[in-house]
């Protein structure tokens, strides 16, 4: 623990005293090898100067109280040995204080900036439409789902119609990858497609609210709360969302809603449900509770596919869930944009009873 402490009072010291990273030592560095043909030059003329008035001082002085004067020799040579100090220091500090106002950290370039260092080539340097363009998508990957909990309650099953009643609940902390932008989101709708009926019903959204990234806790009012009533159609539900998040932050959002979820033909990849991302999710976390009454067991599938729609891993195949226990996959823990969870519910086979 005291160890911590100190790197961290060595960390803002530094910060402090304006010590530049391992990057912007490189920089700093590469700048002193620009300017080395100066420091050559002012080499060749300190070495001149102690030569001549080191070596060979008594006559130096003598030639040059000659030529201009008694004890003009003497003078000459200290004033410029002052003006060669001078010269040196003040060279030095306005060269380091120049270095140390021009040479930024790469990272605390503007943001433009930082797009430009990245176009480098000589053929779109001064092109704006390819500037633009790398700009924009660029803005779109600067944030990504830290995590991602997707939590599958199966509440009811309805025999006849091979039917479960299953609530979702999504938690979903992102975060602002850059430090001096906010990211915007591109208002893409939330979308709850259903998949069937019972008694006239497709479900309904129960929750929506901003959460606090750390406790999980809802922040401010909700969007759609708990005492309101939102049906789910049978075109779905789409939720205008849009949202920003603050540079150098995070954000998080709590969806839960209730659905049938109907068990058809396993072989067909449309009979699975799945658990989709758009943005790049370093840590998921999947769950199923079975919550079914008398006891009966839940039969899960599960399988990761690629944002072509192919199957990339089977991660369980016929993972027996019984009540109390919840599922909990944690073998994959990211996900690239556009991959998806896919998972296979059904009745596992009861147990023979004897008396």
């Amino acid at each position: 623990m005291s160890q911590k402490v100190e790197e961290n009072k060595s960390k803002t010291f530094k910060q402090f005293i304006g010590w530049p990273t391992a990057s912007g030592k490189k920089v700093f560095y590469e700048y002193l090898d620009k300017m080395r043909f100066l420091f050559f030059i002012y080499g060749i003329v300190l070495i001149i100067y102690l030569v001549v008035f080191g070596l060979f001082q008594c006559p130096a002085n003598a030639f040059l109280s000659y030529l201009f004067g008694n004890g003009f020799g003497i003078s000459f040579s200290a004033s410029a040995f002052e003006d060669l100090m001078m010269f040196m220091f003040l060279t030095m500090a306005v060269t380091i204080l120049s270095i140390k106002l021009s040479t930024k950290n790469p990272e605390d370039h503007e943001f433009d900036s930082r797009i430009r260092a990245i176009m480098n080539s000589s053929n779109v340097k001064n092109d704006y439409q390819v500037f633009a363009f790398l700009k924009d998508n660029i803005s779109l990957l600067l944030a990504y789902n830290k995590l991602i909990k997707y939590e599958i309650h199966v509440n009811d099953y309805f025999p006849d119609e091979q039917t479960f009643y299953i609530t979702i609940r999504r938690i979903q902390i992102m975060t602002n990858m850059c430090k001096d932008r906010d990211f915007e989101s591109t208002g893409q709708p939330i979308k709850i497609q259903p998949d069937v009926a019972i008694n006239g019903t497709y479900g309904k959204l129960k929750f929506l609210s901003y959460i606090d990234p750390d406790t999980h806790v809802p922040v401010g009012p909700p969007i759609y709360s708990h005492t309101g009533n939102y049906p789910i159609a049978k075109e779905g539900f789409n939720v205008d969302f849009k949202y920003n998040i603050t540079q150098d932050c995070e954000m998080g959002i709590e969806l839960i809603y209730e659905v049938y979820s109907k068990v058809n033909d396993k072989d067909l990849m449309d009979s699975w449900s799945y658990c989709a991302v758009s943005k790049y999710t370093s840590d998921i976390q999947f769950y199923i509770y079975n919550k079914l009454p008398n006891g009966v067991n839940i039969k899960v599938d599960l399988m990761r596919v690629n944002a072509l729609g192919k199957e990339d891993a089977r991660i369980d195949t016929g993972k027996i869930i019984t009540s109390g226990v919840p599922y909990n996959h944690n073998t994959e823990r990211s996900l690239l944009p556009d991959e998806k969870l896919l998972y296979y519910m059904e009745i596992s086979n009861p147990p023979l009873l004897t008396n």
